[in-house]
């Protein structure tokens, strides 16, 4: 019966995140899913913005999380998970496929809709930050984002992925995907965890993945064994002596080459075991199969090989001994093997170069990790077959010379390494000399400019302040003459207004003229003031003596010479009228 699969993968980094974001909206390239079937069958319920899945945790856990005794938000610690990847599926052999082995789209199916209830149920509605439907690949499949936020608003991802609950989540699940058809796997399973390109089924494997194992081992011709000078003395015993080592060399090739074909033995059979555990690849497997049988005549067809090059050895190994010249072929033919061999010695220096620089850029990243991955596997096992490969080189003198010029070449090619960054180094150490100069000389003279600045603004404000109290003695010093004058041009208007208007028979006559004339008069405690029209200088009647008399006796006068004058005339007028 089909098994319903849940797989979960705990976010720790931003870094994972935002790969898992890419990997599952497609930005980035996926090997392994067709771009046609991505564009139109792919599927996103819940993020349909899709941002990024670090963002998402973000938001959810500033809302969701539980405050302290003082309102605030509890503190996220760095080391701590902000968020769940699950995976959900089945077998491959659920789903219904085409003619063409494709599955059909389960788009708006039951089987989708309940996935997403039941992470819903099980974690919170608004912990399900992401639910994406994958059916670019083989097997349709659903990756979701699950913020681990308890109910109590606690963010413990411990709490709610441990081994106890997922073993109830294999339970749970198998009995929502019941109504489906689907059965739990077998609990309490030793069945290790696998990668979900394994979940998937090994029909997930693609021919590139596939190819590399279904290859036969190519054969290699024997290497060629360069024999020393015949001496002119001890030929028996230098032929005994060569033909043991020829005969040595020849067994440790045709070993050699059992161990490859052994071992395309072994590679065949796994592609065949991974092509069968393969669901609907049954074609696959019975081609690899057949390259497994074909492969067990290698095995035979190199001994035979072999046999022949022996043979051939043999013949070299006698007409040397004769005194006979050696095959210039074969002996070109050498040394393109030991090319060929210090080639593959170098590819295999560049490989663990290659891997040591991935080392440090990982410890850089922090992925210690992958450090321990490539430090203790993939370097190990290069460096072993490095060994392995010189050692082998170094048993004939032509390989030993050429690997101590090769030595030669990299170490000439290190240190020109090294005194080209060092060149680089010092260039950038004087750009940054340069530079540090040029920017603590600009920041001199903008010192000096802001201090002359300020030195000029202090100077303006003191002779602007020198100018203002100079100013404010010369306007004290000119109150006194300014008032005196005031004064005099009061007592003028007051005599000329006595001298020449006759309708003054009353005080109030005297003020009004003088208000037409210039002056303005008013009261203060009964007592009379006096100042010209919008002066601050106020004067009494007693500052005021036009010709040297008191302005009060003065007025009178006026007034009675004007009301005289005016009776005066009134008895002519009555006269005149009599007459």
């Amino acid at each position: 019966m089909p098994q319903a699969i849940i797989r979960i993968a705990k976010i720790k980094t931003k870094g994972a995140a935002q790969g898992k974001t890419k990997h599952n909206y497609r930005l980035m390239d996926t090997p392994n899913a067709d771009p046609e079937r991505t564009a139109t069958l792919n599927q996103e319920l819940v993020n349909t913005d899709r941002l990024d899945y670090w963002s998402l945790a973000e938001a959810r856990i500033e809302e969701g999380i539980a405050k302290t005794a003082r309102g605030k938000p509890r503190t996220v610690r760095e080391d701590q998970v902000r968020a769940v990847e699950i995976v959900l599926t089945a077998s491959p052999d659920w789903f219904k496929r085409g003619e063409d082995r494709q599955a059909e789209d389960v788009r708006g199916s039951q089987w989708v809709t309940d996935n997403l209830d039941f992470l819903k149920n099980k974690y919170g509605e608004k912990n399900v930050v992401s639910f994406t439907l994958h059916q670019d690949e083989t097997t349709p499949h659903i990756h979701a984002v699950v913020i681990p936020l308890t109910e109590k608003g606690r963010l413990s991802a411990d709490t709610l992925f441990n081994p106890e609950t997922l073993t109830q989540l294999q339970t749970d699940y198998a009995q929502a995907m019941a109504p489906h058809g689907l059965e739990r796997g077998v609990e309490g399973s030793r069945r290790q965890h696998q990668d979900m390109k394994q979940v998937y089924g090994r029909q997930e494997q693609t021919a590139a993945e596939l190819g590399p194992l279904a290859q036969p081992v190519a054969t290699m011709p024997a290497q060629a064994v360069q024999l020393p000078d015949v001496p002119l003395l001890g030929r028996d015993e230098w032929k005994r002596v060569q033909e043991a080592r020829i005969n040595a060399e020849i067994a440790r090739q045709v070993q050699e080459a059992n161990q490859r074909t052994e071992e395309a033995n072994k590679r065949a059979q796994e592609a065949v075991q991974y092509a069968v555990a393969n669901a609907g690849s049954q074609e696959q497997a019975e081609v690899l199969s057949r390259q497994l049988n074909v492969s067990e005549g290698l095995k035979q067809g190199n001994f035979n090989q072999f046999q022949a090059e022996q043979t051939k050895m043999d013949d070299v190994a006698m007409r040397a001994a004769g005194g006979e010249v050696v095959d210039p072929e074969l002996i070109k033919r050498g040394s393109q093997l030991l090319d060929q061999a210090v080639q593959d010695v170098q590819q295999g220096r560049e490989r663990v170069a290659g891997i040591n620089e991935k080392v440090e850029q990982a410890e850089r990243k922090g992925d210690y990790a992958q450090v321990a991955e490539l430090r203790y596997g993939a370097i190990q096992e290069e460096e072993k077959r490095l060994k392995e490969q010189e050692t082998n080189l170094r048993d004939y003198a032509g390989g030993a010379a050429r690997l101590d010029q090769l030595d030669e070449q990299q170490a000439k090619e290190r240190d020109d390494k090294a005194k080209k960054l060092a060149d680089t180094k010092r260039q950038e150490d004087e750009q940054a000399r340069l530079e540090r100069e040029t920017a603590d000389q600009k920041r001199i003279e903008q010192a000096n400019l802001a201090a002359e600045q300020d030195r000029l603004a202090k100077e303006a404000a003191a002779r602007q302040t020198q100018e203002q109290a100079q100013q404010k003695a010369e306007n004290e010093r000119q109150k006194p003459i300014i008032r005196e004058n005031e004064r005099q041009q009061i007592e003028q208007i007051t005599a000329h207004v006595l001298q020449n208007d006759p309708h003054i028979y009353r005080v109030e006559h005297m003020d009004e003229a003088l208000k037409r004339a210039g002056v303005d008069v008013w009261i203060v405690d009964s007592k009379r003031r006096m100042a010209l029209t919008g002066s601050e200088n106020e004067f009494s009647t007693a500052d005021i003596r036009p010709g040297g008399k008191e302005i009060a006796l003065l007025v009178g006068e006026q007034i009675k010479t004007n009301k005289a004058r005016f009776e005066r005339e009134g008895a002519r007028d009555n006269d005149r009228e009599r007459d």
